[in-house]
């Protein structure tokens, strides 16, 4: 028995190789982990309706972003890695019952539990520190320049996790700003590790796209809850199954605006590319896998914004401030997220359409800073009609445009 324990702990991290050319799907064992995420996020949801304030969106930014980075880093690893081992397996889920603690103190992270939310960080961090440094020592034949790429990888990883470890030590807020450089200084290194290093290491099929996605449905499946909530009173009336069909409506056309025209390959094809087109198309890889936490944020907001005008509907009383400004700025936090990702995965995408998105995001902050006279139901259809409106316009102008091209089993532009 030993010696195969043994032999489990020794088989070789390898780098994801496809052997039919297909698309490639995540594990069950990543969506049950995205699942996992989720709860963290419905978390930090639900610190923000509590505390609908300058100061409260001030820490859900925060506390989004390092949250939305562990599930990237680790999402990343995953994507370059076949991490179908026993080991792998099992410190992955590990990690998930790491993020279940992490989902009880994130919320209360700037309130009390900053060492336990830091501590909880620091084993997530550990985490992934501990699977590159194991994915480089098994690894058979690295040429040289994987062997660079990955020293550069695991030297950044110690940097922040010690940077992130170095908070525990310091009381607040200094433990604040250490968060805050360690998310700086990973978010950093990385992107001039990617800028820099033609050769990266990267599978022959990502599926990072999809994982994208799958985290996109899951994080619309809070906002749909928040419907759901709004609507759970003793009495439907018409006034309640207006304003509930209206929330549902802006849900399903974030949805849309996501998911329409939608290219699962596009994430390889332009963050693993080595040949001589790479300084052009890896930025826009770049660029599209950072806009992902406006979309993702956006969408959270919004769905904040939407629970509250729900209540104060239901309830016949004013929509608060906090819940005007959470609607209409993370509706338009979401169209800038999806705006940049798009414009960086569709060249054929027209002006016009980039354009109408601009005009609807303007739209939001005029609501955001005027539409205070505006009762919670009639906010709810003004703005449920302004995203139809955009809705229409890119279905007409898409119509006719060229779908993306489809690639091969290399990322493109690959040799």
């Amino acid at each position: 028995m030993s010696s195969r324990v043994g032999g489990w702990c020794q088989i070789p991290v390898s780098v994801y190789s496809d052997t039919d050319g297909g698309l490639r799907h995540a594990s069950w064992l990543e969506l049950f982990l995205d699942l996992v995420f989720v709860v963290a996020v419905a978390a930090l949801g639900a610190m923000l309706h509590e505390n609908l304030t300058l100061a409260g969106l001030v820490e859900f930014v925060a506390l989004f972003a390092i949250v939305w980075w562990i599930w990237l880093s680790l999402s990343y690893f995953a994507d370059v890695f076949d991490t179908g081992d026993p080991v792998s397996v099992a410190m992955i889920i590990a990690s998930m019952f790491g993020l279940v603690f992490l989902s009880g103190t994130v919320g209360s992270a700037f309130h009390g539990a900053s060492f336990d939310f830091a501590v909880t960080v620091l084993l997530l961090r550990g985490y992934l520190t501990a699977a590159h440094v194991r994915a480089r020592h098994l690894r058979r034949q690295v040429d040289a320049d994987e062997r660079r790429f990955l020293n550069y990888w695991i030297g950044l990883e110690l940097l922040v996790t010690g940077v992130w470890g170095l908070s525990l030590l310091v009381p607040e807020p200094g433990r604040y700003g250490l968060w805050l450089a360690a998310l700086v200084i990973s978010v950093a290194g990385i992107t001039t590790i990617y800028l820099n290093f033609r050769r990266v290491l990267g599978p022959e099929v990502s599926h990072c796209s999809e994982r994208f996605g799958l985290f996109t449905i899951l994080v619309l499946g809070e906002t749909v809850l928040a419907v759901a909530l709004g609507t759970s009173v003793t009495a439907f009336t018409p006034v309640v199954v207006l304003v509930s069909a209206l929330a549902f409506a802006i849900v399903v056309m974030i949805w849309w605006f996501y998911f329409y025209r939608y290219d699962e390959r596009i994430y390889g094809r332009l963050l693993y590319v080595q040949n001589e087109h790479w300084k052009r198309l890896r930025p826009r890889g770049i660029t599209y896998v950072y806009s992902h936490v406006l979309v993702h944020a956006g969408i959270v907001v919004t769905g904040v914004g939407i629970a509250v005008g729900l209540e104060s509907a239901v309830s016949q009383h004013a929509l608060p401030l906090g819940g005007r400004l959470a609607l209409t700025l993370g509706l338009a936090t979401f169209l800038v997220g999806t705006g940049l990702a798009q414009w960086m995965t569709l060249p054929s995408m027209d002006g016009r359409v980039g354009a109408g998105r601009l005009s609807l995001v303007g739209f939001c902050g005029l609501l955001a800073v005027g539409g205070g006279a505006l009762s919670p139901a009639a906010l709810l259809a003004v703005v449920a009609l302004a995203t139809f409106a955009l809705l229409l316009f890119e279905g007409r102008n898409h119509e006719d445009a060229p779908a993306p091209a489809p690639s091969g089993s290399r990322p493109e532009g690959t040799s």
